[in-house]
């Protein structure tokens, strides 16, 4: 008999990375910060403010890269400010990244190779999306991290999985059971499917305990762990993720034959699980204020609180293309924004 892989039994487990499971995207990074000595931080300049608002309570000093129109990560600028800081013997302890809208950055090895940490913000996705980069990382003898936020991807309100190359130490505080926001969260949720489903209700109750969620979650600077109830939301969503991302992948490519001209990310192998169609278009602000009218509320990346220079925040505007809406739907939206535009 030819020889066999060792039969029964439980099966074999390959080496696995550290990983916690928090509330939010910001609990994460408050772990982090909580586990290092930063001093120093490169952040994108088009981000939201929060990321700023985290480590500015964690008094890390902040320096910008301007990130271009199609956010693409820009190598020969973060080059230059390295160059700049170490001249003025200033180091940089850690390169921020944020994998827009579902896709990776793409970084070289040259940049890597500049930074002890490498935080890879992948808030809009599964992490699967940027184990290849994390992996790149790591080749170099970097230590990376990188998380999301379960519900800025998904039909959850609550979590984030945060990968590290090093162990946690969760001394510090990662409180167990809902955190204060979610209940909010969750009620807004059921209210709104009522309203869609014709049950009861209006707009105005469900909104309003969304922004009493949002109020919530900004006050709270503890970190939670993700409760028993988000787990099983997640894991209840992960069991239909191949059938969400063969939705989302029509509904990027009937967009795409009529915004295409205007598409950041020109390429459908991007679309795998993306969660919107981000185009630019001077008009953006005007065009999400004239959909407010028509019912539609089309989200906008992002208020820009700290009043940085990067034209994004004025001109992208972003399509959800998760499997809720139908390409008809979303067709016919791609074509009210082209005739809104040419009349304009």
């Amino acid at each position: 008999m030819n020889h066999l892989s060792p039969i029964g039994g439980e099966l074999p487990l390959a080496d696995f990375f550290p990983v916690v499971y928090t509330d939010s995207g910001r609990s994460s990074l408050r772990l982090l910060l909580n586990n290092t000595r930063m001093k120093r931080v490169l952040l994108p300049d088009f981000l939201c403010g929060t990321i700023v608002s985290v480590f500015s309570e964690y008094k890390v000093q902040i320096e910008y890269y301007s990130v271009p129109p199609d956010l693409s990560f820009p190598d020969e600028i973060v080059l230059q400010i390295i160059e700049r800081a170490r001249a003025e013997k200033e180091e940089i302890d850690a390169l921020y990244l944020i994998a827009y809208f579902g896709v990776c950055p793409q970084v070289s090895e040259e940049i890597i190779s500049q930074f002890s940490d490498i935080w890879i913000d992948n808030v809009f996705s599964i992490n699967s999306v940027c184990l290849p980069l994390r992996d790149k990382v790591i080749s170099q003898g970097k230590r990376v991290s990188v998380w999301n936020s379960f519900r800025k991807f998904g039909a959850m309100v609550e979590g984030s999985e945060l990968i590290c190359s090093q162990p946690l130490s969760l001394e510090s505080g990662l409180i167990s059971g809902e955190a204060p926001y979610v209940e909010a969260k969750y009620q807004a949720t059921r209210n709104k499917q009522h309203v869609i489903d014709g049950k009861s209700g209006v707009n105005a109750e469900y909104l309003a305990l969304f922004e009493e969620g949002e109020r919530l979650i900004d006050k709270q600077a503890d970190c939670y762990r993700l409760s028993d109830r988000g787990l099983f939301c997640y894991l209840r969503w992960m069991e239909n993720i191949e059938d969400e991302k063969g939705a989302r992948l029509k509904n990027w490519a009937e967009l795409d034959a009529v915004l295409g001209g205007c598409s950041v990310h020109k390429s459908l192998e991007y679309a795998g699980l993306a969660t919107h169609y981000p185009i630019l278009t001077d008009d953006a602000i005007s065009i999400r204020l004239a959909l407010r009218q028509e019912g539609v509320f089309l989200p906008g990346f992002w208020p820009n609180e700290y009043h940085l220079s990067n034209r994004l925040y004025s001109t992208l505007l972003c399509i959800p293309v998760d499997s809720l809406y139908e390409p008809n739907e979303l067709m016919g939206l791609a074509r009210w924004i082209v005739n809104y535009v040419d009349q304009h």
